[in-house]
């Protein structure tokens, strides 16, 4: 169908199934956060949001790319980092993390539509569970698949296969919507038609590179593509 759909065209998914961050849940301040302070607790110095933006775009892990390439201890520095942010990322999550405006609204539309919807992250741990169960957005979501359900992480399709395979439907007649370059490639391996976000690390020009089947401000503009 290419990148841009008509305003009149209705699309009919069996299920939409969402990534989390960036899609359904602003949780960037969650990460700007987690990342300086162990930068902070490290010697460190913080990174700007743009720059932390910028790595999540890219799927890249942040200690990897964000501690300087030429400081004294650089491998013992990032063991210290990923240990640093096993403790400390899932409060800080927790406390941060808040739906996108309009979400709450979009899953109840959905729901009286006789949509099912399903949750397909590359997040790990409960804080997923914690922050929908905490803005009551669980109830309207089916399923939820995060990284560790699966054996391979986005942009390979694992979240997105299983999800779909626990919503009781083939990939193909799903719709996924995400917010990241990454999201538009693992719908494409899934063989799901993806519509791409612009409320999360992904902007105009690094999600229509990958040509997903539309790019909208939010879901909320979602709803007006769905019959």
């Amino acid at each position: 169908m290419g990148l841009y759909l008509s305003q009149h065209l209705k699309l009919k998914p069996k299920a939409i199934i969402f990534d989390l961050d960036g899609t359904i849940i602003d949780s960037i301040n969650a990460y700007c956060k987690c990342i300086n302070r162990i930068f902070m607790e490290l010697g460190l110095p913080t990174v700007n949001k743009e720059e932390i933006i910028k790595v999540m775009r890219e799927g890249k892990i942040p200690w990897e790319v964000l501690i300087p390439k030429n400081i004294d201890h650089r491998e013992e520095l990032v063991h210290r980092s990923i240990e640093l942010a096993l403790e400390t990322f899932t409060p800080t999550y927790i406390q941060e993390a808040k739906p996108i405006h309009g979400t709450l609204e979009v899953l109840k539309e959905l729901s009286r539509k006789g949509i099912p919807v399903g949750v397909a992250t590359s997040a790990w741990g409960e804080e997923v569970i914690v922050v929908l169960r905490k803005f009551n957005l669980d109830k309207f979501i089916k399923v939820v698949i995060r990284r560790g359900d699966v054996t391979r992480n986005k942009p390979a399709p694992d979240v997105l296969l299983k999800c779909a395979e626990k919503l009781g439907f083939p990939p193909e007649e799903c719709l996924y919507v995400g917010d990241s370059p990454i999201d538009v490639k693992t719908g494409k391996a899934a063989g799901t038609p993806t519509i791409a976000v612009l409320t999360g690390v992904g902007d105009y020009e690094s999600l229509s590179k990958e040509k997903p089947l539309k790019i909208v401000k939010d879901i909320k503009e979602l709803l007006n593509y769905l019959d």
